[in-house]
């Protein structure tokens, strides 16, 4: 079947949402309106009301980014989604999720590749509750990426060629070769070393202060690429964040991180490196306090970047 666009989805949805089909609370049992599920054919990802970066990699299981509003639960529904992973640190939208019927699991992963514990926990999760499942990350190129490989590794449900296309096709960055790996070197599980898995199955992980900063630092970063998007202007679509908001905030956070205690603890070099993408911040900051133009924002912008692809590079990938 022919993947519908998004605008064909959304009056879909919205054409059943009149008419009283849509699930509008984890009561009701009314018809939802159906979405063609992206198919392991398909030569691009599936970019769906609320969902970006939609890609199957196994007959039950969808990896992309992070669902976007009510109106992303609502397409996932209509997939036929019962089961959402996030393997990103930010607190997922439970309460959201369960309206539509939808159990959220939380088990954060790292870009640096994912233990053998968190594998089984992950493939024991896939395995074991309701599916279709959604796993994501924030932007659905890398960890979910890498953690819907490891798991289609682990229960043998296709093979690391296949595995290795499907993370290309997501756009997974080549330097990220934890993740790779996670297609090519992960082991099937047994099903006794399936059982020793945990199942508990968190709806909220608890995540250390690190790992909350990280989250802070991608949010505020998107919050300037929109920006800059826009020609370092106030976007349509966000009327509320304003260039001198948006610079302010990707600083502040940075500059959290930097005080953090979890930091503190790291070597001088991390220190060293994590100071400098937070003084690059702020000399962005202070460039557009200051009224400069365009050109000048985006090349300290790309320096903010290098900065912490710098510290990536030594630490995490």
């Amino acid at each position: 079947m022919r993947q519908l666009t998004s605008l064909a989805i959304a009056a879909l949805l919205a054409v059943a949402a009149a008419c009283g089909t849509v699930r509008t609370d984890s009561h009701s049992e009314a018809a939802r309106p159906t979405i063609p599920m992206p198919t392991m054919a398909e030569t691009r990802p599936a970019d769906l009301p609320g969902l970006h970066n939609v890609v199957r990699y196994a007959d039950n299981l969808l990896t992309g980014a992070q669902p976007e509003g009510e109106v992303a639960f609502e397409t996932l529904a209509g997939l036929g989604v019962k089961t959402i992973i996030s393997v990103d640190g930010a607190k997922p939208a439970v309460e959201l999720a369960a309206k539509h019927g939808l159990r959220y699991v939380h088990l954060p992963i790292g870009y640096d590749g994912i233990s053998p514990e968190r594998k089984a926990e992950l493939a024991r999760a896939v395995q074991e509750l309701p599916g279709p499942v959604y796993m994501h990350c924030h932007h659905g190129k890398h960890r979910s990426a890498g953690a819907g490989a490891a798991v289609a590794m682990a229960l043998g449900l296709t093979d690391s060629a296949t595995l290795v296309e499907r993370m290309k096709l997501s756009g997974t960055a080549a330097n990220y070769k934890g993740m790779w790996a996670c297609a090519t070197e992960t082991p099937r599980l047994s099903a006794a070393e399936l059982a020793k898995a945990s199942n508990e199955f968190p709806s909220v992980y608890k995540t250390s202060g690190m790992v909350d900063g990280m989250v802070a630092i991608d949010v505020e970063n998107d919050h300037v690429k929109g920006i800059e998007k826009a020609g370092w202007k106030t976007a349509e679509d966000h009327p509320d964040m304003f260039p001198a908001k948006a610079s302010a905030g990707l600083e502040r956070a940075l500059r959290a991180m930097v005080d953090d205690g979890e930091t503190k603890a790291k070597d001088e070099e991390f220190r060293r490196l994590l100071l400098a993408s937070a003084d690059a911040a702020k000399a962005l900051d202070d460039a557009v306090k200051a009224g400069q133009g365009a050109e000048e924002l985006s090349a300290l912008f790309k320096k903010v970047g290098q900065s912490c692809k710098d510290c990536h590079t030594k630490y995490r990938d």
